[in-house]
């Protein structure tokens, strides 16, 4: 079957969206974004943010719905490059942001809070796409260093995947759902070893081992070994 494009989390009426991002083939911008804990924990709040567990944002006014973790943790690919307006809006308070310049694979990072009458939206982190960031040595994928952002292309990786460094985002591709071949699978050993280190759109179907600290995974669908309790120092097996 021929794999085409995938339009991420933004809906149908957005197609021009994912097109320009995936221009000459390179991987399209990601947001990833967390809604304030306590919109979280007061249904009253969260509420205001979301309906049935979404978030409803724009993007350039294109209309993208996207799904809330526990955590309040959400995240949507298929960014157009260059401007960039994030737009957050719910009974009655909203909320605008606005990114100029996003290049191709660009990781936006994003928190999200209220305040008396309108949503706080603030750039808490902006990375560009890494170049070559990993080696491979027979069934072992490594992945090393500080503050990158690394695409994985859709469908399964066989091999182990090593993770070592800090402030590292992984981004498969992903539809916001947990379904379709549009997405990047892992059957075999994931491990992390480092801190600040996000998963996006990435499902570890193997053995998962960490050690360290503030290991996120974003939208990974899967198993949910992930919501074992964890403190400061995440360094537990699956």
């Amino acid at each position: 079957m021929k794999r085409t494009t995938s339009l991420g989390s933004l809906t149908a009426a957005a197609p021009a969206l994912a097109l320009m991002a995936a221009a000459c083939g390179q991987p399209s911008p990601t947001l990833v974004g967390r809604v304030d804990r306590a919109l979280v924990s007061e249904p009253s709040g969260f509420d205001a943010l979301s309906y049935d567990g979404q978030v409803d944002l724009r993007i350039n006014g294109y209309p993208a719905s996207v799904f809330v973790d526990e955590d309040g943790s959400f995240a949507t690919d298929g960014l157009p490059t260059g401007r960039v307006e994030i737009a957050i809006a719910g009974n009655g308070i909203s909320g605008t942001l606005v990114v100029e310049d996003v290049a191709p694979g660009e990781l936006l990072e994003i928190d999200v809070s209220a305040g008396r009458n309108h949503l706080s939206i603030r750039l808490v982190r902006r990375q560009p796409a890494s170049v070559d960031p990993w080696g491979e040595d027979g069934r072992t994928i490594h992945i090393s260093g500080h503050h990158q952002v690394v695409h994985l292309p859709p469908g399964t990786v066989s091999q182990d995947l090593v993770v070592e460094g800090h402030h590292i985002t992984v981004v498969g591709p992903g539809n916001g759902y947990c379904s379709g071949w549009d997405r990047t699978v892992l059957t075999g050993d994931l491990r992390v070893r480092g801190h600040h280190i996000t998963f996006v759109n990435v499902s570890p179907e193997g053995s998962v081992h960490i050690e360290g600290h503030h290991t996120r995974f974003v939208r990974s669908c899967g198993k949910k070994w992930w919501k074992k309790p964890k403190g400061d120092d995440d360094r537990w097996d699956d």
